[in-house]
């Protein structure tokens, strides 16, 4: 049996080290800015690993009148292996097919948000507390709600498991309704039951404010 030299034996760690650093840099070039910058902005520069459709979000809001308004939008799932393990997120861009189906909204309130995965079982339900008053006529502004799980003993920094992003926008005639494109991060399971997870709220900034007509930069600062 040939013995191992004890100079390889030492370098082997290091030899680990080197190939989980360049997989990780390998990873990170896919990104545009941040992980968040990514993922919510959908500027990712590589394929997904696996698309999934028949995936189901619904949108709940509230109108000036008082009254539900609701919208469903079924959207195909993509995954990308960015993050190690099962923390890889889906990332999907529901549409809303009929804009008129959230216009009218209420400047100050809340959206609610309900998860379905293929099968038709309810992953996960967000809430996005908003105040749009700010809003003049003819802008924009987009606001997200995220969701991140805790790691066990602190390991290591937090994994964002959920989170929406929408564009509140405010017509000609200062009527609020919501941008007919939604983007969504989520696990693909629901979180253990043990799990603790932390709920942040992003409301729109005035720097956060554009004209309609004008595009916000993609690798702007994280909502």
């Amino acid at each position: 049996r040939m013995a191992i030299p004890d100079s390889c034996c030492s370098r082997f760690p290091l030899v680990l080290f080197v190939a989980s650093y360049m997989i990780a840099e390998s990873r990170r070039s896919f990104l545009v800015g941040s992980f968040e910058d990514s993922v919510l902005r959908d500027v990712l520069h590589c394929s997904p690993s696996t698309v999934s459709p028949g995936w189901c979000l619904v949108v709940i809001g509230q109108s000036v009148r008082g009254r539900a308004l609701r919208v469903r939008s079924t959207f195909t799932a993509s995954r990308y292996e960015i993050t190690d393990g099962d923390h890889s997120p889906w990332i999907g861009t529901p549409g809303l097919d009929d804009p008129r189906a959230l216009e009218g909204l209420k400047r100050v309130s809340a959206l609610q948000f309900i998860l379905v995965n293929p099968e038709g079982t309810p992953l996960k339900m967000l809430r996005l507390p908003y105040d749009a008053s700010s809003l003049s006529p003819r802008t924009r502004a987009m606001a997200c709600v995220r969701v991140y799980e805790r790691p066990p003993f602190g390991a290591h920094a937090p994994w964002l498991r959920f989170a929406v992003r929408v564009q509140l926008v405010c017509d000609d005639e200062g009527t609020l309704r919501l941008g007919s494109r939604i983007r969504a991060v989520f696990a693909g399971q629901i979180p253990d039951e043990d799990a603790i997870l932390d709920e942040i709220v992003d409301q729109p900034s005035v720097d956060d404010v554009f004209p309609l007509a004008m595009s916000a930069s993609p690798v702007a600062p994280s909502l």
